[in-house]
């Protein structure tokens, strides 16, 4: 190698160290809100993992940003942009209360999931959530029933509409409308029906979280156990095992006697 070549090396790497600082003070120059939106994805990636270094201003400036992306196209970036919502809890509330009303449904479910991530800490939102499960979008209506689920018996002036909401037309409503109320007071009537209809449902999938959710409800629902039983039975692999450990969740003599049969079978 000689002198020439060289020197066109060094020249090179001068130029990639070069790069790279001006990217990283390009970065650094640039606020947390530009670099959230940024068409670069690996600095959208940093931006998220930065704002819990950031003070609370810095924060309640990116929370729009962060609503906004909760519509990306793609799904990681829509997922981070609502976990760091629910991460940023009072701070984000009251925007994610506005944008239960976004003209965009992505953004209205999205919403509706970050407050049910934040748990009892965000139940003010409870009456909004209230407004949302009559949404349009049978998306929204489910996350705002699960966000309801997550504040517990905080969110117990949703149970009429709670209540209401388990005749949905959507099957996947009505199960996270009885999983919810279940959550917010056990002792409420009405939602398993809602689920032992669901696990004779003709759609696999419906089985299944309907069988799920009864595991979930365990001890309080002894009445499953025939239709649980049955779904031992499914003709889909899943919906039988989940079932099963319904059963086993519910744990009364009858409920471990059927899977007792049901290994003889």
């Amino acid at each position: 190698m000689n002198h020439r070549t060289l020197r066109r090396g060094g020249a090179a790497l001068a130029a990639l160290a070069a790069a790279a600082l001006c990217l990283a003070g390009c970065a650094k120059r640039q606020t947390i809100s530009h670099r959230l939106v940024s068409d670069d994805l690996r600095i959208r990636r940093m931006a998220f993992r930065e704002l819990d270094l950031l003070g609370a201003e810095s924060q309640e400036r990116a929370v729009p940003d962060l609503v906004h992306l909760i519509a990306s196209n793609n799904p990681s970036i829509s997922d981070m942009a609502v976990d760091a919502l629910a991460r940023l809890g009072n701070r984000a509330l009251p925007a994610l209360v506005a944008a239960l009303k976004h003209k965009d449904e992505r953004i209205r479910a999205g919403a509706a999931e970050a407050l049910g991530a934040m748990g009892p800490a965000a139940s003010l939102a409870t009456g909004a959530l209230i407004e949302s499960l009559a949404d349009r979008n049978s998306f929204v209506r489910l996350r705002s029933a699960a966000a309801l689920g997550a504040f517990g018996d905080k969110a117990d002036d949703a149970i009429p509409d709670l209540q209401a909401r388990l005749r949905d037309e959507d099957p996947y409503v009505r199960l996270e409308t009885a999983r919810a109320l279940f959550r917010v007071d056990p002792a409420q009537p009405g939602y398993l029906a809602v689920l032992l209809a669901g696990v004779a449902d003709p759609e696999m999938d419906v089985r299944y979280q309907a069988a799920e959710m009864l595991g979930e409800v365990g001890t309080a629902s002894p009445e499953a156990v025939p239709a649980l039983a049955r779904a031992l039975d499914d003709q889909n692999f899943f919906v039988g095992l989940t079932a099963a450990e319904a059963l086993k969740a519910i744990g009364t003599a009858e409920a471990l006697q059927a899977l007792q049969d049901h290994k003889k079978k």
